[in-house]
């Protein structure tokens, strides 16, 4: 009996100091495999067969562009038959010309600048060459490649260097010729791209930048000749069957200039004519609205 109660008390006593001890926790190594730095967008494996690059055409020069709607916003001017009253195929840059419309045929679905559209409108920073058929995009002018790839909103694009601070980009493309990568030299006309809608794009269409010494401007009307300016809006189409004013006959009492009038010399050689401009094509026909934006994206 006194040998039980001797053992319970023992073993009370060993479960209270169990209870009393205070144990050093063991600390888990903490163990963390750093992420991975962020990489830039890569350009998808390309599928294209390099031929069909190699057997592309050579860039057009288009006489006209007309546009794909009346309504279409930032289009400037245009005639009744919906021709840009300011395009012109040429931009004149200090690294030389650039094609206006680098495409084998598009019409102008979207110009430069603000558009009031959605909530708060977006600011256009390109022109947008709208054609349901796609086609090739052509390099603008000689230059070298300085990206081609993803870009956002901006889908599948490529960049291009001129010099002198002339940067152009198109976006939005299908594929992209499989024979380019950073660095390549291309040349003005070549077949570079097709027309898509990667990206945030509604439509099949080409978004075209210009930017020079970093500052993006409008491709549709920078670097143009001297051309007669009109004041209307693309609201009110100039009335082509209106007939030119003549100028006023002058009063009898006035004199004729007494300027000389040069005549050319006989010996001199004459300047070559100017190669004839190519006809103008008709005009596409786009669902109006479909220029290929999207409410608060960039494209």
């Amino acid at each position: 009996m006194i040998r039980s109660v001797v053992l319970t008390a023992v073993g009370a006593f060993a479960l209270a100091g169990c209870a009393s001890i205070d144990y050093e926790p063991v600390v888990s190594p903490v163990t963390s495999t750093p992420s991975a730095p962020a990489q830039p967008p890569q350009r998808p494996t390309s599928t294209i067969d390099p031929a069909v690059y190699r057997n592309a055409p050579r860039a057009p020069l288009l006489s006209q562009l007309f546009a794909c709607s009346p309504n279409n916003s930032n289009i400037g001017p245009i005639s009744a038959d919906r021709a840009s009253l300011v395009y012109t195929p040429y931009i004149i840059t200090a690294a030389g010309s650039l094609l206006r419309d680098p495409t084998e045929g598009a019409c102008l679905s979207s110009g430069f600048g603000w558009r009031n559209r959605g909530e708060g409108g977006s600011n256009h920073t390109g022109i947008d060459l709208a054609n349901p058929s796609g086609g090739f995009i052509f390099a603008a002018a000689d230059g070298v490649v300085e990206y081609v790839g993803w870009d956002g909103g901006y889908g599948l694009v490529v960049q291009l260097d001129h010099g002198r601070g002339v940067h152009t980009l198109y976006g939005h493309l299908s594929d992209v010729n499989p024979a380019l990568s950073e660095g390549s030299v291309v040349r003005a006309g070549a077949a570079i791209a097709r027309m898509g809608m990667t990206g945030n794009a509604t439509g099949v269409h080409l978004h075209y930048e210009v930017s020079i010494n970093g500052l993006k401007v409008d491709p549709l009307n920078y670097g143009a000749p001297n051309v007669v300016q009109v004041t209307q809006s693309h609201d009110q189409p100039l009335d082509s069957t209106q007939a030119p004013q003549q100028a006023a006959a002058p009063a009898a009492s006035e004199k004729p200039s007494a300027a000389p009038i040069e005549t050319p010399d006989p010996g001199a050689t004459a300047a070559p004519a100017a190669p004839p401009q190519p006809p103008a094509s008709e005009p596409l026909r786009v669902t109006p609205g479909d220029d290929g934006w999207t409410p608060d994206k960039p494209n």
